[in-house]
């Protein structure tokens, strides 16, 4: 879209600012870019950014407006139809990916994903990111093997289950033909994983960067290992997540009261929560299983929520909406029912 001000058309220059993690989605959204009017793409990155800096440092004016998104905008996804899609010169490639997938045609599929330190170490040795040492945010990982029995149960469904990412350094062990560790095969591709989650029926997994595929393609998401707690409520969602729980060293668990009360809603990096006295526990097989059979019912057989379980969540957010999360009060997104209880 033409940024406008005063009624006034301005025409849009862009580059990144940093590196892109799927460059194959990245190219579907140039293409889309480079349909409309008044948008340029400056190649390199570096020069565009100190170019900009420099000039603000210099006028007090704003030469550029890094595009981030803003929770005023979340709500698009649920309101708007998918900005891009694959176009059909791809689909000889999409079928030859099936194939070596040993996917059959119209089989159904779900889409998985463990965060790891796998893909920032990786980054980081490479020089991309500015940071090399990222264990104060591994607080966020968790071990695949704990999908396992959601995955198991997925098959059972008549379901494919591929774990995708960009990067891992854990591997899925699993006898089970109808799950497969897509991130650690030899197919994988950035096409490939776009093609999978745009055709995927919903995804389950973690809130970092893959969820947000499912979320530009419009599918169904159920997150698991949520943490911190606020990021259950980035943004309007439809569907139920669970999150890490927080427990003091004499490991009682600690309410979400207590939670919000000691402002740990917000925080993601273990070594404050140490130094605060706070551990973090994730989500155990059993509570991500049970999340896999709210999901099914959901999507299978568009369960509906009881008054009780409606109440208990309405205790939640009216908790939550007193403190420093206030500025996500209005997105009242489900928990997982079980989970809550």
């Amino acid at each position: 879209r033409v940024l406008k001000k005063n009624k006034k058309t301005f025409p849009c220059f862009v580059f990144f600012q940093d590196i892109v993690a799927n460059k194959y989605l990245t190219k579907l959204y140039l293409d889309k870019m480079k349909s409309l009017k008044h948008y340029y793409f400056l190649k390199g990155n570096y020069i565009w950014i100190l170019l900009t800096k420099s000039y603000k440092f210099w006028t007090g004016k704003r030469l550029s407006t890094f595009f981030k998104t803003r929770m005023t905008m979340y709500p698009s996804f649920l309101k708007s139809p998918c900005l891009i899609k694959i176009p059909s010169r791809d689909q000889i490639e999409s079928d030859k990916l099936l194939h070596d997938l040993k996917i059959p045609k119209n089989s159904k599929w779900i889409c998985i994903h463990n965060r790891d330190s796998g893909y920032l170490d990786k980054q980081s040795k490479k020089g991309y990111l500015k940071l090399n040492d990222w264990s104060y945010h591994d607080v966020r990982d968790f071990n695949v093997s704990d999908l396992l029995p959601a995955s198991d149960y997925f098959t059972k469904k008549g379901y494919y289950v591929i774990r995708t990412g960009n990067y891992s350094n854990q591997k899925i062990s699993s006898k089970n033909p109808k799950i497969i560790d897509y991130v650690n095969s030899k197919y994988r591709s950035d096409f490939g994983e776009i093609f999978l989650f745009s055709n995927c029926k919903f995804y389950f997994g973690s809130s970092a960067g893959c969820w947000k595929i499912a979320k530009y393609f419009r599918k169904p998401a159920f997150l698991i290992n949520s943490f911190p707690f606020a990021d259950l409520f980035l943004m309007p969602w439809n569907y139920p997540g669970i999150f890490k729980k927080i427990k003091l060293e004499n490991d009682r668990i600690i309410s979400i009261k207590e939670m919000v009360r000691e402002n740990l809603n917000h925080i993601n990096n273990k070594n404050i929560l140490r130094k605060k006295g706070f551990n973090v526990i994730n989500n155990n097989p059993n509570e991500i299983l049970d999340l896999a059979v709210e999901a099914i019912n959901i999507i299978e057989n568009n369960e509906k929520k009881n008054e009780n379980y409606k109440k208990k969540l309405d205790d939640v957010f009216n908790e939550v909406s007193k403190n420093s999360f206030k500025n996500f009060k209005y997105y009242k997104n489900p928990i997982g029912e079980k989970f809550l209880q």
